[in-house]
C-alpha cells in the first residue's frame, strides 16, 4: 500500500489549516499552496473534496480562504484520507472480495485483511491535532 500524492497533499493542507484553527481565520489558497509546496490548482481540487466532506469551510473575497469546520482534535486522519478518495487497502480483495476469484481459498487473504484493518484503526485513532 502506498499513500498517493492526493493523500499526502490532503493531509499536509489540513495540517496547515489546523495550525490556524484557534484564530478562526481563513487561510488563502495561495498561502496554503506556498507554505506546503503544493500546486495551487491541485490543492484547490483537494480542498473542494474536503469541503464536500464538511471538513473545511470557504469564504470568498479579500479576507476569504479556507478554514476547518471543527477542531483538529475532532478530525481523524482517516476522515481526511477518505475525503480525498485515498484507499487504505493493501490489495483489492480486502476492499472488495468479489474482485478475487480465489477469495475463499486464498491463504494470504486473512493477513492482508488484518493489516488493512490495523492501518484503518491507526488512521481513525490519530487526529489532526496530533500532527500539529
Amino acid at each position: 500500500m502506498k499513500i498517493t500524492t492526493k493523500g499526502r497533499y490532503g493531509l499536509r493542507a489540513m495540517v496547515e489549516l489546523g495550525r490556524a484553527f484557534e484564530d478562526q481565520e481563513y487561510i488563502s489558497l495561495k498561502s496554503v499552496s506556498q507554505n506546503q509546496n503544493i500546486p495551487e490548482n491541485y490543492l484547490e481540487r483537494l480542498l473542494a473534496k474536503m469541503r464536500k466532506a464538511d471538513l473545511v469551510a470557504t469564504r470568498r473575497g479579500t479576507q476569504g480562504g479556507y478554514r476547518l469546520t471543527k477542531s483538529p482534535k475532532e478530525i481523524s486522519v482517516l476522515e481526511i484520507l477518505q475525503a480525498v478518495d485515498e484507499s487504505l487497502y493493501l490489495v483489492e480483495c480486502t476492499e472488495d472480495t468479489t474482485s478475487c476469484p480465489q477469495y475463499e481459498s486464498c491463504p494470504s487473504h486473512r493477513i492482508w485483511a488484518k493489516m488493512a484493518k490495523q492501518m484503518q484503526l491507526v488512521a481513525q485513532e490519530t487526529n489532526l491535532e496530533e500532527l500539529l
